[in-house]
């Protein structure tokens, strides 16, 4: 299934470097509130792959892009580890994420 996320984009803006734009971003692709306390796989990926694109794109710390979310440094650094090896093994994982790390300028 290949998804469509040029819809989503706001017609000459491209907010890369805008914490709040990509997680309301990656809330709307995901179907998912990712900033809900929560443990649930869609909810984990979704939020691990807002951790990745906040990370590269923005100078934040990892620590305050942990606290975005109600975690931790560990956390966002687990998510830079994972994410990309997901995207490896996973083909169902990658064919619904490549393509938004990619509108974000993000090639794993």
């Amino acid at each position: 299934m290949k998804i469509d996320i040029s819809y989503m984009a706001v017609p000459g803006v491209k907010r890369l470097d805008n914490p709040k734009y990509i997680i309301k971003f990656i809330k709307r692709i995901s179907g998912c509130d990712i900033t809900l306390n929560t443990r649930k796989t869609e909810v984990v990926e979704a939020r691990q792959v807002a951790m990745v694109i906040i990370k590269n794109n923005t100078r934040l710390s990892l620590s305050k892009i942990g606290s975005l979310f109600g975690r931790d440094h560990a956390t966002v650094l687990h998510a830079a580890k994972v994410v990309p090896r997901y995207i490896e093994v996973d083909k169902q994982y990658a064919k619904f994420w490549k393509p938004v790390l990619r509108h974000f300028e993000i090639d794993i």
